[in-house]
């Protein structure tokens, strides 16, 4: 089926149509087009990230996509797929706020991941992306939790570590 906002010059989307694709480009793998959705100075934080929030700059996300282990994806990625995604718009134009499920299959056992993003766009392109994800589901479904479980202790406070 042909994309409807296709003919459209990329300005000319709506913030919701620019989410929505950058989360079918991601979930596809197809970074180098996911990439063209954001702007030159977006900035990307991943606020609930393990064992502390993540800003990205568009340099950062470029170097993150190209390294080897986005090239191969990790495995959640391998075979998944995006159920129930809602785009609610804001009282502001260029905010919209995503909230969809990446169902991811691996081996024989399936890993539901919710996901939320709030996203700034302004002529077709974003300027900013707050993402709530679950990161122990993601280090679950990748098969890093043992990693993950080794960074946690960087999180207690200083009177609290041993």
């Amino acid at each position: 089926m042909p994309d409807p906002t296709a003919a459209r010059t990329p300005a000319a989307r709506t913030p919701a149509e620019v989410v929505t694709e950058l989360i079918h480009r991601m979930a596809a793998r197809d970074y180098e087009a996911a990439l063209k959705l954001y702007g030159d100075e977006v900035v990307v934080s991943v606020e609930f990230a393990l064992p502390q929030r993540v800003e990205m700059t568009r340099d950062d996300l470029v170097r993150g996509l190209s390294s080897p282990q986005a090239a191969g994806m990790l495995r959640m990625y391998e075979d998944l797929a995006i159920e129930d995604l809602r785009v609610h718009e804001t009282a502001d134009p260029e905010v919209v706020i995503a909230e969809w499920n990446y169902r991811s299959r691996v081996g024989d056992e399936t890993v539901l991941n919710p996901n939320i993003i709030v996203v700034g766009v302004r002529n077709g392109q974003l300027f900013f992306s707050r993402d709530y994800h679950n990161d122990v589901t993601r280090a679950v479904a990748n098969g890093l939790l043992p990693e993950l479980i080794e960074r946690l202790p960087a999180m207690a406070l200083e009177q609290d570590r041993a």
